[in-house]
């Protein structure tokens, strides 16, 4: 089933690219949740825009059923190996089985070097050295680069470096 034009469509001013649809999104099924919002993904990839020359992966996360016994699919998203920050689409799915709402939180274009300016070691030290002392009760570390939208909307590629507090 294609998307029906009179289901409602919001849009992002600035990107032109699709935020939200809600409406009759697909026909009913018998299908668990995770299945259905991967069909859906797939039958509607010409509505997920993204840049030429970027890898899209969108990885399964979560779901959540509501007291109404309404579905809520979450999937992650990385772009060329690299995992979005907050990026992520959401599909609705009612007792059903059909598609009721999609909802986008993807990066659909990137305009940075997707090559650090900064190694990992060098990350990891510039994060000791500006804890200082409190950085001794701190045992490991894992890192990894991440594609960050700031509250301009400008995107960064950034060293996300979580920190293990060693046990009192």
């Amino acid at each position: 089933m294609g998307i029906d034009p009179r289901n409602d469509f919001f849009w992002d001013d600035r990107t032109g690219t699709l935020k939200f649809v809600k409406g009759r999104l697909s026909y009913p099924s018998n299908e668990e949740p995770e299945t259905i919002a991967r069909a859906f993904l797939e039958d509607n990839a010409g509505l997920l825009d993204l840049q030429e020359g970027l890898v899209e992966s969108l990885e399964f996360c979560d779901i959540e059923k509501d007291q109404q016994g309404f579905s809520h699919v979450y999937f992650a998203q990385s772009l060329n190996g690299i995992p979005v920050f907050e990026g992520s689409t959401q599909v609705h799915i009612n007792p059903a089985g059909e598609v009721i709402a999609y909802k986008d939180y993807r990066l659909a274009a990137i305009d940075v070097p997707l090559e650090p300016r900064i190694a990992e070691r060098d990350a990891i030290q510039i994060v000791i050295t500006d804890l200082g002392k409190a950085s001794a009760a701190l045992t490991e570390n894992k890192a990894r680069l991440t594609l960050f939208r700031d509250a301009g909307k400008q995107t960064h590629l950034a060293w996300e470096i979580e920190w293990i507090r060693e046990a009192d």
